[in-house]
């Protein structure tokens, strides 16, 4: 993709360029991009605590300030931490603030795994994969209320809520219905604008959503929440069948699709999960795609480290008219890392200054067509 290739070129001379000079991650690095209108965006993205509900204009997110550019970052023991260990979850947050990200992705419920045994996150009493007994938190939703208000009040990072990580820790339909009337009940009436989105589940085909009858009860989970709340509503990443996107989404009461692009980085030197989003962008019939855990340093199955690389994946998203963008790496997954020691993380501040925040309603171009600029 030629105009794939004058982008980089562009954002990495303005973003990647601040890392080389050897800016701190919290500095941001960059410099003034000088036009007035985008300096104006700068502050209206940036300058300014956002207030109001979010909702989806066109393929562009907005409230009260008017549109912007979703800049998420994973965070799944966010909850966790809220309950054990509020001083790391504070100094997260404010770090993650200070680099511009203007929310985080939380796992609202996980420990069906093994691999999250000691980190679960409980609403109701379950047995692991293992047979292990793990008690519900009794403070659960005390807790998930407090991590929003936190987030939001002290350090203005909006959350979205992947309602079923592991779905397994309440196998029946009842029961996933009562936790989300609950959630909706209980939790969300006055924090709307605490709230980005709603995702019914991660990649739900291994976590409690199998097959077609899976893909039913989801589509069916999103017309559920849809009908109650106007925060908008994501299912799910959803990769165990043929045509995934299509069966989850088409025609779905979705407002977003939250998918998970390509992670190979055998092809096109490793640019394929770059552009990867470019076909699931702009389809009729479909919701906007946001690339919501994308390839990052420490990512599963392969790990991207090369910072022009990174930015260029939200950037190149922005363009390709992504409402939004995850920056997914190891300390956002089980935190065994610091958010500070992430290799890339710094680089999106200074490309959220670059970017005019509607830019996801502009019309865009592969360069391919007669109307390509070169």
């Amino acid at each position: 993709m030629k105009m794939c290739w004058v982008l980089a070129a562009l954002v990495w001379a303005y973003a990647g360029g601040a890392a080389q000079a050897g800016a701190r991650p919290e500095e941001g690095g960059g410099g003034s991009v000088g036009e007035p209108r985008r300096a104006s965006a700068t502050a209206a993205q940036q300058g300014q605590r956002r207030m109001g509900a979010v909702r989806l204009v066109g393929h562009s997110l907005a409230d009260d300030n008017g549109p912007f550019l979703g800049l998420g970052v994973s965070y799944f023991t966010a909850l966790w931490r809220c309950k054990h260990d509020q001083g790391r979850l504070r100094q997260d947050l404010a770090f993650l603030a200070k680099q511009g990200f203007n929310y985080y992705r939380m796992l609202s419920m996980v420990g069906y795994y093994t691999a999250w045994e000691g980190l679960e996150i409980a609403p109701v009493t379950f047995r692991n994969r293992g047979g292990r007994r793990v008690e519900a938190c009794p403070d659960y939703w005390e807790q998930l209320g407090r991590l929003i208000d936190v987030a939001f009040d002290e350090h203005g990072l909006r959350t979205q809520i992947t309602i079923f990580a592991d779905a397994q820790l309440m196998p029946s339909k009842e029961a996933r219905l009562d936790h989300m009337r609950k959630l909706l009940e209980e939790l969300v009436p006055g924090r709307e604008q605490k709230i980005i989105l709603l995702e019914v589940a991660n990649e739900a085909w291994q976590n409690g959503f199998p097959g077609e009858p899976g893909i039913a009860d989801l589509r069916e989970f999103a017309s559920f929440l849809n009908a109650r709340t106007e925060i908008p509503v994501a299912i799910t990443s959803n990769h165990d069948i043929a045509s995934g996107f299509d069966k989850t989404y088409k025609g779905s009461e979705a407002d977003l699709a939250t998918w998970h692009f390509s992670r190979d980085r055998r092809s096109d030197a490793g640019w394929q999960p770059v552009y990867d989003c470019w076909d699931y962008a702009e389809r009729l019939g479909f919701p906007p795609a946001i690339s919501n855990e994308p390839i990052g340093p420490g990512s599963s199955v392969a790990s991207e480290k090369e910072p022009i690389k990174l930015v260029m994946a939200a950037a190149f998203g922005y363009v390709a008219k992504l409402p939004a963008y995850v920056f997914h790496c190891e300390a956002g997954v089980f935190g065994k890392t610091l958010f500070e020691d992430t290799i890339g993380i710094g680089q999106y501040r200074p490309l959220l200054q670059l970017l005019p925040p509607d830019l996801p309603n502009w019309q865009r171009n592969d360069g391919k067509g007669t109307e390509a600029p070169l």
